[in-house]
């Protein structure tokens, strides 16, 4: 059932339903969004391990907000790529 859900709603099967007609990634505009609702410093986002490019440019457009990346081990994901990627001194990651 995970495995289901993962194929459909974390990674899009097609590339081309990656993006909408302003071509930004559906998760960078969330990520976006996050950063700028962050006025109280209360949010953070959870990013997946398992893509570390994603991950490398969602901690370049959201620099001060903290992530709880899951994903590493069993799931695939690297942890010192997710470190190197998503670590930043300024919010941290768990």
């Amino acid at each position: 059932m995970v495995s289901w859900f993962q194929s459909r709603f974390y990674r899009f099967p097609r590339p081309e339903t990656e993006t909408d007609v302003s071509s930004v990634p559906l998760y960078l505009k969330m990520a976006l969004a996050c950063q700028e609702w962050d006025a109280n410093n209360n949010l953070g986002l959870v990013v997946g391990a398992t893509v570390p490019e994603q991950l490398k440019q969602v901690r370049a457009s959201c620099p001060t907000l903290p992530f709880l990346i899951p994903g590493v081990g069993a799931q695939g994901g690297d942890l010192e790529a997710a470190v190197r990627q998503g670590g930043d001194s300024r919010a941290g990651e768990l």
